[in-house]
């Protein structure tokens, strides 16, 4: 609804007028989610550099998470919720995701297997570092 219109809110709300036009939601959140993904991270916050054995397992096995085993490096300053991109060993980005760990401990679980990311932090938010429903490949 128009914003200028006075009262516009409360005419929506209280009267249930129908002003302005209406937006339904689509159906498959995840595919929604990927589309946010793309259209409003346009400058993701930092980056993983992934090794040849995770860019098969994205490239080809798709419905893949991204786990910290299959990360060589991590660069930029991110915490967890943010959108990163997912990078092969030449810097060319395959995917962007929303990092699970901040990039402190993304770089200490670079490399490592997943049953041992506790160990290793002593905290677990789960063993992707970016889940294949907040991943969109590119």
């Amino acid at each position: 609804a128009c914003g200028s219109e006075p009262d516009v809110l409360l005419r929506l709300i209280r009267d249930g007028e129908s002003l302005g036009t209406s937006f339904p939601p689509r159906e498959n959140p995840v595919r929604n989610r990927k589309l946010w993904l793309l259209a409003a991270n346009s400058h993701p916050a930092g980056y993983v550099m992934i090794n040849q054995q995770a860019v098969q397992v994205l490239q080809h096995q798709k419905g893949r998470s991204l786990l910290p085993a299959g990360i060589m490096r991590v660069a930029g300053e991110f915490t967890r919720g943010d959108v990163i991109s997912i990078c092969d060993e030449s810097g060319q980005e395959l995917a962007r995701g929303i990092a699970r760990y901040h990039s402190i401990d993304m770089g200490r679980i670079a490399g490592y297997r997943s049953d041992e990311i506790e160990a290793i932090l002593g905290y677990v938010f789960g063993p992707v570092a970016v889940h294949r429903n907040d991943m969109v490949l590119l």
